[in-house]
């Protein structure tokens, strides 16, 4: 059961940071093309909020598994 959700885990691991690389990307390309539109900033803010979303949980993780003692 734990090899399961370790795959499910990490499937979804791999799937949010290709839709955070594609919103950086549109993010940056909208941007480099039309300036002042607003979507290329709100897809790139959406990125970054991916980002450290990313990071929150990540350290969210190494601390519960540091709390544990063998």
């Amino acid at each position: 059961m734990a090899q399961h959700s370790l795959k499910s885990g990490l499937a979804i691991a791999v799937l949010v940071i290709i839709w955070n690389v594609v919103l950086l990307y549109i993010g940056i390309l909208n941007i480099i093309l039309d300036p002042m539109s607003v979507w290329g900033y709100m897809f790139f803010l959406m990125g970054i909020f991916v980002d450290f979303m990313i990071l929150s949980c990540s350290v969210r993780v190494q601390r519960h598994s540091y709390s544990r003692v063998p």
